[in-house]
């Protein structure tokens, strides 16, 4: 095969550590929606630059739920990963035992 891959640190780190990096971005975005206040705090002069500054909010919040959203996948793709590299070690098991029979691969 001519690599080894350590199953269980990929399947940790999509299980468990990425998951951290989606509820970091979560806690971010309730920061975010608590930086968002009202008209009346922003005063007479600062209405001019409220919905600049509104503008800005949302697209951080959207960008936050891209991530969110890439994170999962990602997280997917790391298992799917781990899972094809199981399917392959195993294969590569077989055919060293049982040197007649064919194995189509592990998808």
């Amino acid at each position: 095969m001519g690599h080894e891959v350590d199953l269980p640190a990929l399947r940790k780190y999509a299980s468990s550590t990425l998951p951290h990096y989606k509820d970091a971005a979560a806690k971010f975005g309730n920061l975010v929606d608590q930086a968002d206040v009202t008209d009346k705090s922003w005063g007479l002069i600062g209405l001019a630059v409220k919905q600049t500054y509104t503008s800005k909010l949302e697209n951080l919040r959207e960008l936050l739920e891209l991530m969110k959203t890439g994170v999962d996948t990602f997280s997917g793709k790391m298992s799917q990963a781990a899972d094809i590299y199981d399917g392959k070690q195993k294969d590569a098991v077989l055919k060293l035992g049982k040197t007649k029979v064919t194995i189509d691969g592990p998808l």
